[in-house]
């Protein structure tokens, strides 16, 4: 008889993360959507959906979304600077996990947690904040070419 192993290994996939003062991370849908919450520490993200189902339904854009590589995230004019709310875009590996739909160039996932953070070389001090804060590793990635450190 064949048991089926208790964990599966999670996507991998790319997403630009808005970074607070005090190294709270934020989904830019959900920091311009007035909804008042970093991602949370020490659990995952879950994804919720106005029309009550469970994301990421098929025929519905809901979920969290995450892209393939780097260069898919830069190649579709992910942000890079600070915001008009002091908040700095970074970069980040997430792992998705739950529900995951495929989709083009990446997935939507119904979980997800950040695994390492980059942020822009000037940003070091944030990116301690964040690493405090959510335990990930934290590095600098170049935005242009994808080089990291």
């Amino acid at each position: 008889m064949s048991k089926s192993p208790d964990l599966i290994e999670p996507f991998l996939g790319w997403k630009g993360l808005l970074a607070d003062e005090e190294g709270g991370l934020w989904s830019p849908i959900v920091a311009t959507a007035a909804i008042d919450a970093p991602w949370p520490v020490g659990e995952p993200l879950l994804a919720t959906c106005t029309q009550k189902h469970a994301p990421p339904a098929k025929g519905c854009g809901c979920g969290i979304y995450a892209l393939k590589t780097f260069e898919e995230l830069r190649d579709k004019r992910y942000n890079w600077g600070a915001t008009e709310d002091g908040k700095v875009w970074v970069v980040a590996e997430v792992a998705l996990y739950g529900d995951v739909r495929r989709g083009h160039i990446g997935w939507r996932a119904s979980k997800a947690a950040p695994q390492r953070v980059y942020v822009p070389a000037h940003q070091l001090p944030l990116g301690v904040l964040i690493k405090r804060r959510y335990g990930v590793s934290v590095g600098v990635i170049d935005r242009f070419t994808g080089k990291r450190a």
